[in-house]
């Protein structure tokens, strides 16, 4: 093709990110002639960004660089952060925390056998967890983490899906591990540290328009890593940030831990074309290094469920989705509207 840059539009919408829109310039031969540079600008309740520029050299080793920038703002239960100075916590229902995540990468892929993807690198990132919610001494934001951390990270994809969001189907692999080796946090003050985590997925057609898609996921973060790297389960819908882990029946960042083993179930009947109708059930057990011992395997510690409708519209995906869980008070409902970013 001679056109070598294109401009997109998209837009979006979910209960974390809230309303988003987005603008994307892609450049093909930017530098060299197989490189491709791409900006995406998110403009809405949470201004986003993505810049990728990426070398490609088909089953050889591709290379590229990226940084992106997300932000949310969240309302949720207090918690153990990290802090830096003692803080009044008392009569507090809520905390209203704040997010921010700039993520810099150096990265090297290959193809392996044509369908597995494997990956190094090195990263920065830049962390800032903090809320207006409590009170400190000196009448500011409280800060529980605000620190750059740098270190190598590998992972390795397989990716077979024929849909990503109702997938009839396929099977889905990503393991990653990632080592800080040094960081300026002056609040948890860690040394290095390790996470690790994989999420795998089967899914299949039964039946004339049924489908059953499976997915284990699990991650632990190893030697005392700041509380704001630990795995936050809860909400649907939202881009995959940091640690965040979908969980059907509870809010956004509902419960955290630094260990977690999570089963979801999920059965998809396409009543027409392009509807689609749903059912779906996880259970997780989440804890202090649940791998160290047994606790891994006992009776799953939480549950949820959801039913659902997804249509497939010229924006992306619609996902309505109403969601409840024994353990807890409340139902919820989980809106997504265009694709996820």
């Amino acid at each position: 093709s001679k056109n070598t840059m294109t401009v997109g539009a998209s837009i979006h919408y979910d209960n974390l990110y809230q309303s988003a829109g987005l603008l994307n310039l892609t450049k093909k031969g930017f530098l060299l002639n197989d490189d491709e540079f791409s900006v995406d600008f998110i403009l809405g309740d949470n201004i986003r960004y993505k810049i990728d520029y990426y070398v490609y050299r088909g089953f050889y080793w591709s290379w590229g660089l990226s940084s992106s920038y997300n932000r949310f703002t969240h309302s949720t239960a207090p918690r153990n952060f990290d802090i830096s100075e003692k803080v009044n916590t008392s009569g507090i229902g809520n905390l209203n925390l704040r997010v921010q995540d700039l993520t810099n990468q150096l990265y090297f892929k290959t193809l392996i056998r044509e369908e597995f993807v494997l990956g190094l690198g090195f990263e920065h990132k830049y962390l800032q967890f903090d809320s207006e919610t409590i009170e400190m001494s000196s009448n500011r934001r409280a800060v529980f983490d605000l620190g750059n951390y740098y270190g190598p990270y590998a992972f390795l994809k397989l990716d077979t899906y024929d849909n990503a969001y109702f997938p009839t189907k396929g099977l889905y692999l990503y393991a990653q591990f990632n080592t800080y080796l040094f960081s300026n946090d002056h609040i948890a003050n860690p040394n290095y540290f390790s996470i690790a985590k994989v999420k795998m997925g089967f899914a299949t057609p039964f039946l004339k328009k049924f489908s059953f898609n499976l997915m284990l996921e699990g991650g632990s973060v190893f030697d005392n890593a700041p509380n704001s790297f630990n795995f936050s389960l809860g909400g649907f819908g939202n881009n995959p940030i940091a640690n965040l882990v979908p969980f059907y029946g509870y809010d956004f960042i509902n419960f955290d831990s630094n260990s977690f083993i999570k089963t979801a179930l999920s059965v998809d009947y396409k009543f027409f074309n392009k509807n689609h109708l749903n059912f779906a059930a996880n259970y997780a057990n989440a804890g202090e290094s649940i791998f160290n011992g047994g606790e891994w395997i006992n009776r799953p510690e939480f549950s949820g469920y959801a039913v659902g409708y997804g249509l497939d519209t010229f924006l992306g995906p619609l996902q309505l989705k109403y969601a409840w869980s024994p353990e807890q008070n409340r139902n919820w409902w989980y809106i997504s509207l265009g694709f996820w970013f």
